[in-house]
């Protein structure tokens, strides 16, 4: 339902640039996804569909990171509602050949015909490496083989590819340019008087929040789960974060990173990887890399499920959740938002705005009373890529001078309708040596707790993780008297200052 304000009037067409060339749509339902359409106009084989194995066929998308310099990106098209590729470049494995003669890729590939037998898969492998050439250093940074799983492929052919492809020098930015341009606004309406916006601002989502009641936020992408579950948002109106720099952008504020709920999942890992180990760890098992490409860090905190997998390491690393609505906002936990049924704190009327994760540095640590901060977390699944989690737990021990505990945190998810957090045996924990006679003692409390919580029973087969996870987790992970917390920076001290004073 929309009030009278509603803006007017909005286009009944949009473009992309689809391998070079304009691509104008209008009347399009909201609701296709770029696969639909790109089969539709003859880019994509018609019989195409998702791949159990290798997820939907990809594409190439130019985007831009948080400097706005170029980065292109493999999405599963399958996933990606069609709207939102408004304004943006794409192309697909034939649009790049054509559109990058040059690239020493298409070379390479011509040497290696064996490596991938099924045509698809061997066009998303295509695709990944593309991306992973990237148009700048950094973009190498991701792992190739995160995203790709096939049962076809001549694993040892793909290596050799690999190998001959970083060596391989090509420069895109020439053919890109050196930055690209934010995301342009969209008023878009179908046939079936749908609405898509796209803002630029989050006082203008908020205004569009309050004209639309039924409306549903979007970030980049569905899930895979939320397209097997047919979960495409029907309602009239459809509001994107994507256009909203506030958004996306993640910010070192000294004590803390401040991460916007419309940054990608691939994003995150690049950002603040180095300082969050464990955090990269799920991440880089989540999904694929075309997934992580436009699934948000608010999208997956807004599904909150009970096996949402970022949901256990983000509540051992102590993040808290910025709330913003047209009324102000809130900063709450990460445990109090997800609240006693997934999703029930957030408002009709609100937002995810931002995640919090505090730093361990030896300044924010000696704060807390404490030396040293263990964390790390587990993923227990049929398969590293595309393949849900059956349990996943995460483990935050802080250690004093003298290694002893000062404070535990003990997460699993994947068992319930929400993570369960052991806060019996944590406290049981406190203030004995971290050493693996503390561990093995408090093995059955662990496993008793956290299976009363979950309501497991005795014959359950995810039961026989509880307890050996935990004693995964202190046998490798580096022990305090391997760690050396760095200190903060003159640059960090002053945000530090700034942010005390404020």
């Amino acid at each position: 339902m929309l009030d009278d304000r509603w803006p007017e009037p909005m286009q009944s067409w949009y473009t992309i640039e689809l391998n070079g060339e304009s691509w104008r749509l209008e009347g399009v339902s909201v609701g296709v996804s770029l696969l639909d359409a790109l089969k539709q106009h003859g880019q994509i084989d018609s019989l195409a569909r998702a791949d159990d194995e290798q997820g939907g066929p990809l594409v190439i998308m130019l985007g831009g990171d948080q400097e706005r310099r170029p980065v292109f990106s493999a999405i599963d098209c399958g996933l990606a509602p069609l709207v939102t590729m408004a304004g943006r470049k794409i192309w697909t494995i034939r649009g790049l050949k054509k559109a990058f003669p040059d690239h020493p890729l298409w070379e390479i590939e011509k040497r290696y015909r064996s490596i991938e037998i099924h045509p698809l898969r061997r066009d998303n492998l295509l695709a990944l490496l593309f991306e992973w050439c990237g148009v700048h250093a950094e973009q190498k940074k991701s792992s190739l083989f995160e995203g790709f799983i096939s049962r076809t492929a001549d694993y040892a052919g793909v290596q050799k590819m690999i190998k001959e492809v970083m060596k391989a020098k090509y420069n895109l930015t020439g053919q890109v340019g050196d930055r690209v341009d934010e995301l342009e606004e969209v008023q878009y309406v179908d046939e079936q008087k749908q609405r898509f916006y796209r803002p630029q601002t989050i006082v203008e989502l908020f205004e569009l929040k309050r004209q639309a009641v039924a409306s549903s936020v979007i970030g980049g992408a569905l899930t895979r789960q939320q397209r097997e579950e047919g979960e495409m948002p029907q309602v009239a109106v459809i509001l994107s974060t994507e256009g909203i720099g506030e958004l996306r952008a993640v910010v070192d504020e000294g004590s803390h990173w401040e991460i916007g709920s419309a940054v990608p999942l691939s994003e995150v890992v690049a950002g603040i990887g180095s300082e969050y180990p464990g955090l990269v760890k799920i991440l880089k098992r989540f999904e694929s890399v075309s997934i992580r490409n436009r699934a948000t860090l608010g999208g997956q905190l807004n599904l909150c499920r009970g096996r949402a997998e970022l949901g256990t390491i983000l509540l051992a690393l102590d993040a808290r959740v910025q709330l913003a609505s047209a009324e102000g906002s809130r900063n709450v936990t990460l445990d109090s938002f997800i609240g006693k049924q997934a999703g029930t704190t957030l408002r009709p009327n609100e937002i995810i705005k931002s995640v919090t994760l505090p730093k361990s540095t030896a300044e924010m640590l000696q704060a807390k009373g404490c030396k040293f901060r263990l964390c790390d977390a587990y993923k227990v699944a049929l398969r590293r890529s595309l393949s849900p989690a059956s349990i996943t737990a995460a483990f935050a021990i802080e250690l004093d001078g003298e290694e002893q505990i000062t404070q535990a945190v003990l997460v699993y998810g994947g068992l319930g309708s929400r993570p369960v957090i052991a806060t019996r045996t944590a406290l049981e924990l406190k203030g004995k040596a971290w050493n693996e006679k503390t561990v093995l003692g408090a093995l059955k409390q662990l496993d008793e707790e956290v299976a009363s919580l979950s309501g497991m029973d005795k014959e359950s087969s995810a039961r026989q993780w509880l307890a050996m996870l935990f004693q995964k987790f202190y046998h490798q992970h580096p022990q305090a008297s391997d760690l050396n917390p760095r200190r903060l920076g003159v640059i960090e001290k002053r945000l530090l200052e700034r942010s005390s004073a404020e």
